[in-house]
């Protein structure tokens, strides 16, 4: 079926924006409705299949208008009779959703073919939803890719080919993918690119687009040999509408059409917003050396006019610069809701896939974060949701059998927090078994016997982000390999943030991590330790206060002080770092930092500012440097470390003992 569409730019925007506002109205209903019967659900459903109905009418978009008309008719039915969807109904809903969202990547073209074939009996198969039980497909019939046999011999397609999430190399599962294909002399395109893959970049997943027609033998004969790559999760077919050519003369027209209204939006690449958040840097390195020197003239010079003048510029520049700061940093940030929206149907799928029923929860998904920080951010939630999943929620049996809900839950919620985003990943299944982390950490000969009983709980749970430990007794590829909960530690350790844990058995597990907001420029406290710059993000300071004003006492040989009724630890800086103790005189100044519920006080020579610090990345040999994150250039010139809270905190609970 050829399809053409005469949208400009401004209007293909808009048609797209409220397409995708429904697609997820859709899913997200549907997954709801899994969990529970709500007629406002399927009034919902009714609504937005309705609404596409006549958005795709009105554009001419024929093939995305018949399959929501038939949706909507089967919804129709569901509305009148105020009975739940049937599981069949579900599962050829989320079908349509599918194919309506590959219908969606013709947009961008005005002419385009779309496969009769496989419409034609996808509509089908809606049809027979709403007739009678008797003549109803069976339950378990796929719809998600209609049989071969009712289509041509041979077809185009395309491979979504999903890699574990535990692989330690996933790359080199991407290069025998495409070394598979080379091999067996298949012309193909992918994404990521071969020569991409063969320079060791991996995603995902991997999609192959087969550029030529395959006979179903060969395609079946080729997947084949795919899926038994290792760590290789599962192989999607999608079929595809034949490719056809452009027509040159109506792409030159309507690209001279839209050209107009295209210059009035610009499309930033992220290389280039990265570059100019480099040069704002470089910026106000430059201002706050200004600011030192004039500091130095105003005492030397304070009636001079000049110096005035000077003073004046240096504050609007300074105006200037961090308004500049604020706008990009804002471009930059992206809302949380971009990467949760999706979690709702991976979550389905993985649920699905090993038999439990689950429901998934989300608050705040309106924090904003640095897309460097969400982009990480993505990976660790989603590993820790598929750990929810396969270590925390036990079947749907075993839940009846302890009295609990059928259904598990899993909450994820983000909150802002003193200039710091705080996100819980949490599961209302069975908890961490310290016994059995006890018996593994033994069995692993990782610490002597007699030491491991004297651990405590929480330091037991913390054994779980140890290279390699795992409780998993099978492999899966889900789970269970031993490798993941260390590099989530890692991972949020160099963005700054930490990561704990609590759990309480037959209760549930909660992931609890803290990351900054931004990983370009922080606040910062320098500090002043044996002649050397040492700077404390201001995230974590909740107070500085005059050591010397408070009564010190000693608890497990370890000096505390008494602050509003809370006892904190004492530690000096200059200990950690060089084995001496700041000497405690009538101004000796303490920070108060707190960091994954816990609160101390780190005593510091000296005290010299609060500034804007434009973040350095660097890589220390020094074992002395091991509690540093990064660095920066003061405006005298200087370097200043900037301490990496979380391994700091680390370092004192290894020395000190602290829990």
């Amino acid at each position: 079926m050829k399809i053409q569409i005469g949208l400009t730019h401004q209007e293909r925007n808009l048609f797209n924006k409220e397409l995708n506002q429904h697609i997820g109205y859709i899913e997200n209903s549907l997954i709801s409705l899994e969990q529970g019967y709500k007629k406002e659900l399927i009034e919902q459903l009714f609504r937005s299949f309705h609404t596409i109905k006549g958005n795709a009418g009105m554009i001419g978009y024929t093939s995305m208008q018949s399959i929501s008309a038939e949706t909507e008719h089967v919804l129709q039915y569901y509305r009148q009779n105020d009975i739940p969807l049937s599981e069949e109904t579900n599962e050829a809903l989320f079908a349509v959703l599918d194919y309506i969202k590959s219908l969606t990547e013709n947009l961008s073209k005005s002419s385009f073919e779309v496969d009769d074939a496989f419409h034609n009996e996808l509509v089908s198969a809606v049809k027979s939803l709403t007739i009678t039980k008797e003549e109803k497909i069976a339950p378990n019939q796929n719809i998600e890719a209609p049989k071969q046999e009712n289509r041509s011999n041979k077809t185009r397609i395309t491979i979504e080919i999903y890699i574990s999430k535990d692989a330690e190399m996933p790359a080199v599962t991407f290069y025998q993918i495409i070394h598979t294909l080379e091999e067996n002399k298949i012309p193909f395109d992918s994404v990521p690119s071969s020569d991409d893959i063969k320079n060791g970049e991996s995603a995902e997943f991997l999609k192959i687009f087969l550029l030529n027609e395959l006979p179903e033998t060969e395609l079946n004969s080729l997947i084949k040999k795919i899926s038994i790559i290792d760590d290789i999760s599962f192989i999607k077919k999608i079929f595809n509408p034949p490719k056809r050519e452009k027509d040159k003369r109506s792409v030159e027209s309507r690209e001279l059409k839209n050209t107009k209204e295209e210059l009035s939006e610009v499309q930033v690449n992220i290389a280039q917003l990265d570059n100019l958040i480099n040069e704002l840097g470089e910026i106000m390195i430059d201002r706050n050396r200004i600011v030192d020197v004039l500091s130095s003239l105003e005492n030397k010079y304070p009636l001079d006019s000049d110096v005035s003048k000077l003073s004046e510029a240096t504050s609007k520049l300074w105006k200037s610069s961090y308004r500049l700061q604020s706008q990009l940093l804002n471009i930059r940030s992206i809302p949380l809701h971009s990467i949760l929206d999706k979690y709702n149907r991976l979550t389905r799928e993985i649920a699905k896939k090993m038999n439990k029923k689950i429901r998934l929860e989300t608050t705040g998904q309106e924090l904003k974060l640095d897309r460097i920080i969400l982009n990480y951010l993505n990976d660790i939630l989603i590993h820790l949701v598929r750990n929810s999943i396969d270590h925390g929620l036990e079947d749907t049996e075993t839940r009846i059998a302890l009295g609990k809900d059928p259904t598990g839950t899993i909450k994820i919620s983000a909150e802002h927090k003193s200039n710091k985003a705080i996100f819980q990943v949490s599961d209302d299944g069975k908890g961490i078994d310290t016994a059995v982390i006890l018996q593994k950490i033994i069995d692993k000969k990782l610490i002597a016997a007699n030491e491991a009983k004297e651990l405590t709980k929480e330091q037991l749970i913390d054994y779980i982000f140890h290279p390699g430990f795992s409780t998993k007794e099978s492999v899966s590829d889900i789970s269970g390999r031993g490798v993941g909960m260390d590099v989530v530690k890692n991972t949020i350790q160099k963005l700054g943030g930490g990561i704990t844990i609590s759990s309480e058995k037959n209760k549930g597990t909660t992931f609890k991590i803290t990351l900054p907001l931004t990983m370009a420029i922080i606040k910062g406290l320098i500090t002043e330790i044996e002649n050397k710059i040492f700077i404390i993000p201001i995230t974590y300071i909740e107070e500085v206060i005059d050591v010397s004003d408070y009564k010190t006492k000693t608890i497990n040989k370890h000096p505390h002080l008494l602050f509003r009724d809370e006892v904190l630890p004492v530690f000096h800086l200059k200990e950690i770092f060089f084995n001496k103790k700041t000497e405690i005189s009538a101004h000796t100044k303490g920070v108060i930092l707190s960091f994954s519920d816990k609160s101390i006080i780190l005593i510091v020579d000296r005290i010299l500012d609060e500034q804007e610090i434009v973040i350095k990345n660097i890589d220390f040999v020094d074992q002395l440097y091991f509690l540093i994150h990064s660095a920066t250039i003061l405006g005298t010139g200087d370097i200043g470390l900037i301490l990496d809270i979380s391994s700091l905190f680390d370092e004192i609970k290894r020395k000190y003992n602290l829990h």
